[in-house]
């Protein structure tokens, strides 16, 4: 009976990963056009303009809580105006998390050749090739979503840069360990009022 339970976590474990390729400083992995887990919904940056004299365009990022961590996709568009293509997409501080990742494949949209993470750990890269095979992410046209997988437990402002013979840097999400918003503070400070005021209602009672 145990053995069969221990089969049974086991593949639990293997079907919540499979999806994914783990990314460990100094590696790069080649997509497979696998969906990511998607999850709860809970930050969204959409059509966030970034530009500089080559290229000019536009960057989406949703942020979902899952039951592995916190899920970040990207999806960048090169505008039809942009004199030259984009070749990479690079967000940063991922330093000390696990990062599991993927791409959709496929179709009219550009995908990424390879995701590739530096040695420090802290950079990913998502690395264009045109539906074609040839060149980058050309004008006027969009990406397959990016996703990486974190087992972080919260998110905060990071950056993004879009680069090709120039860098045009986004504010975007990064993950982070989970930390009270201030209005959360504040809600726990007002509690702890209050019970304080009713321990004082009840003791001047008993008195």
């Amino acid at each position: 009976m145990k053995r069969i339970i221990l089969v049974a976590i086991f593949s639990l474990m293997m079907a919540s990963t499979a999806f994914a390729f783990s990314l460990v400083p100094g590696s790069s992995v080649t997509p497979d056009g696998t969906a990511s887990l998607g999850g709860t919904l809970v930050a969204s940056i959409v059509n966030t303009p970034f530009s500089n004299v080559w290229f000019n365009g536009t960057l989406t990022q949703n942020v979902y809580s899952n039951a592995i961590g916190m899920l970040f996709e990207y999806q960048i568009t090169n505008s039809e105006s942009s004199i030259n293509k984009i070749a990479r997409l690079s967000t940063t501080d991922f330093t000390g998390w696990t990062t599991d990742v993927n791409s959709l494949l496929g179709g009219s949209l550009v995908n990424p050749l390879s995701i590739v993470r530096d040695s420090s750990g802290s950079t990913l890269s998502f690395n264009y090739v045109s539906p074609t095979g040839v060149g980058d992410l050309g004008q006027g046209q969009t990406t397959n979503i990016g996703w990486i997988q974190t087992n972080a437990t919260g998110f905060t402002w990071g950056t993004s840069a879009v680069i090709d013979g120039g860098i045009s840097q986004v504010r975007t999400y990064a993950p982070t360990s989970a930390v009270p918003e201030p209005g959360s503070f504040m809600l726990m400070g007002a509690g702890l009022l209050g019970l304080i005021g009713y321990g004082k209602a009840r003791f001047g009672k008993k008195a």
